[in-house]
């Protein structure tokens, strides 16, 4: 198909038809016609029962051909291989054309996906030479669960070695000219073959499971709950990751924290003036029935008007991305918390953290461990039309909660150097301007 997608990491891929997106000459369109029953190996004008193709419950067809630029998502394939200069040999390409939530294998010298799937302990393999594994039953990788299809590959739009044959390709650059690819012969199997980055191979995709395999933090937005903690369980606790924002593209560093929460571990920094994309409820925890736009910079000293104010930044030199944003809660709650007119102890669903991720409760910030969470020393607020960087002996740091003190305030979270780490700052009027952390939901 030549229609735009979203690829693995949600940025705009088209697939194009032409040499970048590989399929044997004979075929008008994606070729499910060609089947690998276990014995033979054809090509049905119909897919009708006589060929397979309804009591084979599609398991044995081959699927599509794509070379490797093309397999990982990327138009460019004149950069991303064929002799370009930046290519990093055994780095995995981070995109792929695997649907949202999936990946195609990796393929590192230090961690090959096909070798694992194809443990000893599974299908009965041995090492060789050359890492080179000689399988003892080639027709336990053709039926179930695997059903891998003799598919051969494509070259200058020739299919060669179909029915004997099965490739398919992993995220791996293997070098400046071709990336590594699973290869079957008919006695043989090689995890790690390097193959021409122009060959077309069809491609598997495997599900992403840990949080090394997450990019952008809107990802978690598309997983059932069962999937979080799974990726949670990945986590050590109190190491940094990064994850991007796919938003602005900001890159934040996040850790599973001792109260078993993921947190962010630096100031949110979504400014208007970066933004790459609308928010919508696909990108941002915000509700689907309050459409809201993100201000420009500006002050006010009412609420009602969502504000938030990156003009202060320009002033601050050094300390200004650790600063982030400031917000007043209007704008932190993307827009639906902009009134004197909630009880106390009211925690609001809503804000501008990313999809699948919150401004932290309350009770999640007296659970918290503070002293990881890597508070910038004067993030300072803005209130009555000044920044007020809290300047003096005591170093100060305030951050919104999602919880109401009472009709007009918010419970926020904060330290001063002279006394401690302190979780409780009460009485923040909502039209003051503080940063704003997030965590996963």
């Amino acid at each position: 198909s030549s229609d735009m997608t979203l690829n693995a990491n949600n940025s705009p891929y088209s697939a194009d038809p032409g040499y970048r997106y590989v399929v044997p000459k004979e075929m008008s369109g994606p070729n499910t016609n060609w089947w690998d029953n276990g014995d033979t190996f054809y090509y049905c004008a119909n897919q009708d029962t006589t060929c397979g193709g309804n009591s084979e419950n599609g398991h044995y067809t081959v699927g599509n051909y794509y070379n490797f630029a093309a397999a990982n998502a990327t138009n460019n394939v004149e950069t991303t291989l064929g002799g370009s200069a930046n290519v990093v040999e055994n780095a995995s390409m981070p995109d792929s054309i695997c649907p949202k939530g999936w990946r195609l294998p990796i393929d590192q010298t230090t961690n090959n996906e096909f070798s694992t799937l194809l443990g000893p302990s599974n299908y009965n393999i041995y090492n060789g030479p050359d890492y080179k594994l000689a399988f003892e039953n080639l027709n336990a990788i053709r039926t179930a669960p695997l059903y891998f299809v003799r598919s051969g590959r494509v070259d200058g739009g020739t299919l060669y070695r179909a029915g004997t044959n099965i490739y398919t390709w992993s995220s791996t650059i293997y070098s400046s000219t071709g990336g590594y690819a699973l290869h079957f012969n008919s006695t043989n199997i090689y995890p790690a073959g390097s193959y021409d980055h122009l060959y077309g191979f069809p491609v598997r995709c495997l599900a992403r499971t840990s949080i090394s395999d997450i990019t952008y933090m809107q990802e978690f937005a598309t997983m059932t709950d069962a999937k979080k903690e799974e990726i949670k369980n990945t986590m050590v606790v109190g190491q940094a990751y990064q994850l991007i924002d796919n938003r602005d593209n900001e890159i934040y560093n996040v850790a599973k924290l001792a109260d078993g929460n993921v947190w962010l571990l630096d100031n949110l920094r979504l400014d208007p003036a970066t933004l790459l994309q609308q928010l919508t409820p696909a990108n941002t925890n915000m509700d689907p029935s309050t459409p809201f736009t993100l201000p420009e910079s500006s002050y006010t000293s009412s609420y009602v008007i969502p504000a938030i104010n990156t003009e202060y930044k320009k002033t601050l030199n050094s300390k200004s991305r650790e600063r982030g944003v400031l917000y007043n809660y209007c704008a932190a709650s993307a827009g639906t918390v902009c009134k004197d007119s909630t009880l106390r102890e009211i925690n609001f669903s809503y804000d501008i953290c990313p999809s699948s991720w919150r401004i932290p409760t309350h009770a999640n910030w007296n659970y918290a461990d503070i002293s990881s969470l890597n508070f910038v020393d004067d993030d300072g607020t803005i209130h009555d039309g000044a920044f007020n960087e809290y300047d003096g002996d005591a170093k100060r740091s305030s951050y919104w909660s999602s919880t109401s003190y009472d009709e007009t305030l918010m419970y926020g979270a904060g330290y001063r150097s002279d006394i401690g780490y302190t979780h409780d700052r009460s009485g923040s009027a909502r039209y003051y301007m503080t940063p704003v952390r997030c965590l996963l939901k």
